[in-house]
């Protein structure tokens, strides 16, 4: 569905993702069942200047035809509107795009040439005409996402820290987030840390986990909230980032992908590593609380979830491992 947003968005804003914005009760556009097609190019239909038609080949999009009102309202702005974006958006505040379907997951390149909506109309010589209204690199785009954990596997566990020791859930797409917090390490003050690792595994094995919907987050990462109440990477992960090259260099520098281990039983077990040096470092010197939160590294890109094993699973237990020298 398409609605138009009555409530304007500053482009300048940071907005939490769970936010929405008022929108006209009737949408002014939709597509109904439709298979998306992403690597398929599509043929389309078109009026030539001559009045005969064609057709031409376009990229993979997806086109939701709008009501014939909004084109001619717009065709009807004078020309102050139309050449000032300010002024235009006074009138127009924008669109809202949402999809009605379990299960389902669309993703869209908004920031692209392609991206646009097209009024097409008739000129003063009775000649077909288009107008174009593009997305630009200025354009306030942002997603928005509401879950619903009624009846589900992790509905019990929200909130309940004393629950966290046998499992723990991670969620992309703003959904939950496993809370960490590190033991006290008072009695290791007099050592110099030389690494700190959290090793954690997947659970595979629950009823009704649907791995084969959403699969485990092919890599996880660490945050934690500052002083002033905002989520910032751990300085680890953070530092990985701002060198960032390969999968490789990724791996060995922070961790957080997914990594299998064969079993004797021949069994597959997942899980994954962060290492955590000038975090737990920081915690130590009393510069920051010893509490971070473990979530998907592309959070809002790929709708995945993990399951993980908490720190008093009988077999696999979460694991601080800390490695000391002596001064």
């Amino acid at each position: 569905q398409v609605c138009r947003l009555t409530e304007a968005i500053d482009a300048e804003a940071d907005y939490k993702s769970d936010i929405t914005f008022m929108t006209e009760a009737d949408p002014i556009g939709e597509k109904l069942s439709f298979k998306a097609e992403p690597s398929k190019p599509l043929t389309i239909n078109f009026e030539t200047s001559e009045g005969e038609i064609d057709t031409v080949t376009i990229a993979p999009q997806l086109r939701i035809p709008i009501d014939i009102s909004i084109g001619e309202e717009i065709l009807a702005y004078d020309s102050l509107p139309l050449s000032d974006n300010e002024v235009f958006l006074e009138s127009f505040r924008g669109i809202k795009l949402a999809v009605e379907s379990e299960n389902t997951m669309l993703a869209f390149r908004l920031i692209t040439p392609e991206t646009r909506m097209i009024i097409y109309y008739r000129n003063e010589n009775d000649e077909p005409a288009e107008m174009n209204l593009s997305f630009t690199d200025r354009s306030a785009v942002m997603p928005s996402f509401s879950h619903n954990y009624e009846d589900s596997e992790v509905e019990s566990f929200i909130g309940r820290q004393d629950l966290g020791d046998s499992l723990v859930f991670t969620q992309s797409m703003a959904g939950v987030e496993a809370e960490i917090e590190l033991p006290d390490l008072s009695d290791y003050s007099d050592l110099e840390l030389n690494h700190a690792s959290l090793s954690f595994t997947i659970a595979s094995d629950l009823p009704g986990n649907m791995t084969n919907l959403f699969p485990p987050a092919d890599q996880v990462t660490g945050v934690r909230t500052d002083e002033d109440g905002e989520l910032r990477l751990l300085i680890d992960a953070a530092l990985a980032e701002s060198q960032a090259g390969s999968r490789e260099f990724l791996q060995n520098a922070f961790g957080g992908f997914v990594e299998e281990e064969e079993l004797p039983d021949g069994s597959i077990r997942q899980h994954y590593n962060l290492f955590i040096t000038q975090f737990v470092e920081s915690v130590r010197r009393g510069d920051v609380d010893p509490i971070f939160r473990i979530r998907p590294r592309l959070k809002n890109v790929t709708a995945n979830r993990s399951i993980i094993l908490g720190a008093q699973h009988s077999e696999y237990p979460m694991k601080l491992t800390l490695v000391f020298s002596t001064p």
